[in-house]
């Protein structure tokens, strides 16, 4: 990173084609803690410049100019790092404008005053640390957001992987449907971090928290035809959002998509969408207002709870003990089986998110290497599933087997889907001829319901 410190002196390239000229710059350059280099013709600065990374170029501009502006516009094409400061005489002031014009950052009067010269050079040093803080930041995110952060080796994960890669690389709306845990938000991220908006602002409304003015005027904000750039927008909980304004949402989108795009018109806003059910099923309990669905046509990307995907348990065990440790500058824990199969067999209300806050408390108090199941403690929900459990026959507070537990959970995603196959498959990351199998197997049966039409385009295979 550069510093702008005085005692840290950065190198300069002085181009000063006339250098028979005695200019005042030559006497106070010795005055400067800076490495200046003098050259007097344009091939010696390019050469210069191909050889060692300057942080300004100093152009000395006098009535001759149109070579010198033509350079500095190459210039600054073909080393974008190095910052010019033009010279200007006083007598020539208007060729300020022409530098700044070409593409020099600032300009200076001769005779130089030192300390204008050195505010300058320190201007520009803090604005380059600026840029290199913002790169690093960048760099950081794009490392916390990869599609590996998005841990499971079950083929429900790798199949949503696999779609968010898709949805990476093009403006689709996009629909993330789940349980609250389940890491809606991180996916959403993800997809963001690694489109060709990355450069741009994530906004993100969260619809459970946010007054309903709040969030009419930030949807009005983003979709403003002087405001709107190639952003994401990221609207969280939108299950909780006023059906009011989820038509202004959908009047906002309406309005942009009949407008005509052309060179000079703003991008619109990429939009990422996250709810707690599936949409259809948001829909058919109107929670979800029916003309947002048609007017987002989006592909809607299903998590499953993780007591759905029990065998990605042990590799997020390992990933969240390694993560923690890092935090915390300390060496990785291992742990046991009998701590995952402890894992194993709880039934995850808070999903992902409490499996992270379970493994971060075991790892406090465990005073080994390897987390054992005695470490392993959780924490009582009321959003516990024993409704369901009793429902199928089972006592309450008996665990139930795990063929009660697949029934139960096929049975409730078929529900929740209206008892579509291709949906429930989808959700449950399963081949629809598994699910029939599964179906015939526990002798499942669809109640005598109202058919609900199904909205919305979805990804399946």
């Amino acid at each position: 990173m550069i510093t702008s410190s005085r005692n840290a002196p950065i190198d300069i390239l002085l181009l000063d084609i006339k250098s028979d000229q005695k200019s005042s710059l030559s006497i106070a350059i010795p005055e400067l803690l800076h490495r200046f280099r003098r050259v007097t013709s344009l091939e010696n600065a390019r050469t210069e410049l191909d050889v060692k990374k300057y942080l300004i170029m100093m152009v000395m501009i006098d009535n001759d100019s149109s070579e010198l502006l033509t350079a500095i516009s190459q210039f600054t094409s073909d080393f974008p790092n190095t910052e010019i400061l033009a010279v200007i005489n006083p007598e020539n002031q208007e060729l300020a404008a022409a530098a700044i014009n070409a593409g020099a950052s600032d300009y200076l009067l001769n005779p130089i005053n030192s300390d204008i010269l050195l505010s300058k050079i320190m201007a520009i040093t803090e604005s380059k640390n600026n840029m290199s803080e913002l790169m690093m930041l960048r760099q950081q995110i794009a490392m916390n957001y990869g599609f590996d952060n998005f841990v499971g080796v079950s083929l429900k994960i790798e199949r949503i992987r696999k779609t968010a890669m898709q949805m990476a690389l093009c403006d689709i709306p996009v629909v993330i449907s789940g349980e609250t845990g389940t890491g809606k938000t991180l996916l959403a991220n993800i997809i963001h971090y690694h489109s060709l908006r990355r450069k741009n602002e994530l906004n993100t409304i969260d619809c459970s928290s946010a007054a309903k003015e709040f969030i009419e005027t930030e949807l009005k904000r983003i979709f403003d035809s002087n405001s709107m750039d190639a952003s994401t927008v990221f609207i969280s909980h939108l299950e909780s959002m006023d059906l009011e304004s989820q038509k202004l949402l959908s009047q906002l989108i309406a309005l942009n998509q009949n407008k005509s795009l052309s060179d000079d018109q703003a991008a619109l806003p990429r939009l990422i969408l996250a709810c707690d059910q599936p949409l259809y099923n948001l829909v058919r309990k109107n929670l979800v207002d029916n003309r947002l669905v048609e007017m987002l046509q989006a592909i809607e990307i299903s998590i499953p709870s993780l007591d759905n995907r029990i065998e990605d348990i042990e590799v997020l065990a390992s990933y969240y003990l390694r993560k923690y440790a890092f935090e915390i500058d300390s060496p990785a824990l291992g742990i046991t089986s009998a701590a995952i199969e402890k894992l194993s067999k709880h039934d995850w209300p808070g999903n992902v998110r409490e499996l992270e806050n379970c493994l971060k408390r075991a790892a406090t108090i465990c005073q080994q290497k390897n987390l054992d199941a005695v470490s392993v403690t959780f924490v009582e929900s009321t959003r516990r599933r024993g409704s369901l459990t009793s429902a199928l026959g089972s006592k309450s507070g008996q665990k139930s087997s795990l063929a009660d537990s697949q029934r139960m959970h096929i049975t409730k995603a078929l529900e929740d889907n209206n008892w579509n196959f291709t949906h429930t498959a989808l959700q449950l990351g399963i081949g629809r001829t598994t699910l029939w199998r599964k179906v015939r197997k526990f002798k499942l049966e669809k109640n005598k319901e109202s058919e609900t039409e199904t909205l919305g385009v979805y990804s399946d295979e």
